[in-house]
């Protein structure tokens, strides 16, 4: 997805999607680019892991209530209960994770990188280059990536504010 299409009436102000303002003159733009919904839910929110916790859960539920020896209208019953609170569940984690993607852009220029992040309430991270130790990019097998930075260790990184774009003990 490019970060133009995230451009909308909240960020009209923006002279380039995911910039508060124009670069000086001596900065340019070397990459931008925002996640994928999808690949963020799966590695962020951890969507698949939560799916398989409900699958436990509807399983341990559905296997009780035939130990039980439960009538089979009161199993369907139970089984429709959890289905739907795991569907509600997940389908809240996915809405986050599109709501977020949607939200963040992420500029690499030749002095910095910028993090425009946020749904409720938009920030705009500015981490200057010389702030950062080494980066390397993790490739993923579907084509995507993951980059990691490694801060100098004298900074003080805030993870909760920069979650789910920055996670600690990442490798």
């Amino acid at each position: 997805m490019s970060p133009r299409d995230h451009q909308h009436d909240d960020f009209a102000f923006e002279p380039i999607p995911g910039l508060p303002k124009r670069l000086p003159p001596e900065e340019n733009i070397l990459w931008r680019g925002a996640p994928a919904w999808s690949r963020l839910a799966r590695r962020a929110f951890h969507i698949r892991k939560i799916a398989v916790y409900f699958a436990l859960l509807f399983v341990w539920q559905v296997g009780a209530r035939i130990f039980e020896g439960a009538a089979p209208a009161e199993i369907f019953s139970s089984a429709t209960w959890i289905l739907s609170l795991s569907a509600a569940g997940l389908a809240l984690i996915a809405l986050l994770a599109w709501a977020m993607a949607r939200s963040t852009i992420y500029t690499l220029t030749n002095k910095r990188i910028i993090i425009r992040t946020g749904v409720a309430l938009p920030v705009t991270i500015n981490i200057p280059l010389k702030l950062i130790e080494t980066a390397r990019l993790n490739r993923h097998a579907d084509g995507s990536g993951d980059i990691a930075m490694k801060a100098d260790p004298k900074q003080r990184v805030y993870y909760s504010l920069l979650w789910p774009n920055v996670r600690p003990w990442c490798r």
